[in-house]
């Protein structure tokens, strides 16, 4: 399977927020630690998953 990385703007989408509640998780540390792809933070569809599974309110992707 391949590995599918989202962009802020695909994260937000996913999470069903906006791109500045992206940003702030990820200065508040809230967020899985992001890959940089050529200068530019992504993220793993996989650990998205993961933590969402991990998040005690799993209201946050439905």
């Amino acid at each position: 399977m391949a590995i599918v990385w989202m962009t802020r703007a695909a994260l937000a989408e996913y999470l069903s927020c906006t791109v500045r509640t992206i940003d702030r998780w990820r200065k508040e540390n809230y967020l899985p630690a992001p890959r940089y792809v050529a200068g530019r933070p992504r993220w793993k569809l996989k650990d998205i998953d993961e933590w969402i599974a991990r998040q005690p309110d799993k209201a946050i992707a439905s």
